[in-house]
């Protein structure tokens, strides 16, 4: 995703985003890591304050045969607690930021709005 960011030199939507209008509990990875490629760790801590996570989780998939990793893999309680993790801070940042504040800023122009207005119409 953020070498299509990258190739593509401007904002690559996100789906959930564009679909529903809302940002899901994701928005902002990109961004916050672009950031960090900048040497800008405030920003990217604002722009996803999960972002650190990612390497974390692709080493446990990656290390999984590894004997003490292997517990941490198959374990429901890490999964289950990152899932937690990532909807606690989406549920944060949208009280805190939605609607108007990007990455959690309302999209009006999602298919699903636009299905609405015509319904309404």
């Amino acid at each position: 995703y953020i070498a299509l960011e990258l190739a593509l030199g401007g904002d690559v939507p996100c789906y959930f985003k564009a679909t529903l209008g809302i940002p899901c509990p994701g928005c902002g990875f990109t961004r916050a890591y672009l950031s960090l490629l900048k040497g800008d760790l405030v920003s990217a801590f604002f722009y996803h304050p999960l972002f650190f996570t990612a390497p974390l989780v692709a080493a446990v998939v990656i290390l999984k045969d590894v004997a003490a990793i292997k517990k941490i893999y198959r374990s429901g309680w890490f999964w289950w607690g990152l899932v937690a993790l990532f909807l606690t801070q989406w549920a944060v940042r949208m009280l805190l930021y939605f609607p108007d504040r990007p990455p959690m800023d309302f999209n009006e122009n999602a298919l699903l709005w636009k299905f609405v207005s015509l319904i309404l119409k």
